[in-house]
């Protein structure tokens, strides 16, 4: 009798601006602006951004959508669901103008539930793609901020984000079954 083998669905990405996965920017019902290229808005700010994984894996790329200047730079990290970091890339240069940035991280496994991206910037300068949907919408998804937080910290305290900046990141994982 044969065995059967269970192949892996493969990769996936989830973008912080993923519906149901991430924020949700839903365009239809958010007045958001097109999205655009922005600064970061103040100096080692870090941002965090909700998503949801729905399924067992192993996270092993994070990125950023870069926009129109590439300046100082930038930590982007996987927090859980208490704040506490999983993984991040570490203060590394932002490179690359209007593309997205890919930044290979140690495999992380991670199980269904609520994480969080966090970008930090050291400097107000660099510009990622971002949309404004209004402070309400951010901080009624779960979007947290925290000062004084370049490079990522090990554990986030949390503060009401006071920004309308959505920044467009996600990561890509191994899904397993």
């Amino acid at each position: 009798m044969p065995l059967t083998t269970v192949t892996p669905r493969g990769y996936e990405t989830i973008t912080t601006w993923d519906m149901g996965r991430g924020v949700g920017m839903e365009w239809t019902c958010i007045p958001t602006g097109a999205p655009a290229s922005a600064t970061w808005p103040s100096a080692n700010r870090a941002i965090l951004m909700p998503i949801c994984i729905d399924s067992y894996g192993t996270v092993v790329e994070l990125w950023t959508a870069n926009g129109a200047t590439a300046s100082g730079n930038f930590d982007i990290g996987l927090y859980d669901s208490s704040y506490a970091r999983l993984v991040s890339i570490g203060a590394t240069a932002q490179s690359g103008t209007g593309a997205v940035q890919v930044f290979d991280v140690t495999d992380t496994p991670v199980r269904p539930g609520r994480y969080f991206i966090g970008i930090s910037s050291s400097a107000a300068t660099g510009t990622l793609v971002r949309v404004s949907p209004g402070l309400g919408y951010l901080r009624a998804v779960g979007m947290v901020q925290m000062a004084s937080a370049h490079p990522l910290p090990s554990t986030v305290t949390p503060a009401t984000v006071t920004s309308s900046y959505a920044p467009l990141a996600g990561l890509t994982y191994r899904v397993t079954i």
